[in-house]
């Protein structure tokens, strides 16, 4: 994983990039492809609120991840295909519901699932969580039906932690610290 060249800390890396995909920080004329898979119904089954609605609510959501972006130094991120400059989905690190953790998600357009991107999303952000970002512990949860979320956690590393309910939501939690880095 690239960070870019930037200083560990708050300083943000400019992008994270893996051998298929470029995460970068949104920028407000992302909005338009951010509704396009937002508003899928199957990409957000298992997220709490379900789809967006109206363009508006994916503008509040990027409005948050801006906030989020200045005040920690990262947030969820744009998945970028590199060879296209396609905007297909997001990923990174945002502050868990009443803290103090921070979570990692994932998101991606229906068409570019089962090809193994989420799960490189997830370790280039774990890598940056803890090589770049300082953070000791990141956690991930999922909607337990969630199979897919779930085994992208396993691969990863992360382990089962406990049931919970975060935004509203029945979930289980997972999580890795600094003591269970062998990401496969």
């Amino acid at each position: 994983m690239d960070l870019g060249g930037a200083p560990a800390g708050r300083m943000n890396p400019v992008i994270l990039e893996t051998p298929q995909l470029r995460m970068r920080p949104f920028v407000p004329a992302d909005a338009d492809a951010v509704f396009r898979y937002r508003r899928d119904a199957d990409v957000m089954r298992y997220i709490p609120g379900g789809a967006d609605k109206a363009f508006e609510d994916t503008q509040e959501i990027l409005d948050r991840y801006f906030e989020h972006q200045e005040k920690y130094g990262f947030s969820k991120w744009a998945v970028v295909l590199p060879e296209t400059n396609e905007l297909i989905g997001d990923s990174g690190l945002l502050l868990l519901e009443k803290g103090p953790d921070f979570e990692l998600g994932y998101r991606l357009a229906r068409e570019h699932w089962g090809k193994g991107l989420a799960t490189e999303c997830g370790r280039a952000w774990l890598e940056g969580a803890f090589s770049s970002f300082g953070l000791e512990r990141v956690v991930a949860f999922a909607h337990p039906d969630n199979a897919a979320s779930i085994r992208v956690m396993a691969k990863l590393g992360m382990r089962f932690e406990r049931h919970a309910r975060f935004y509203g939501m029945d979930s289980v939690l997972y999580s890795l610290d600094t003591a269970g880095l062998d990401v496969e």
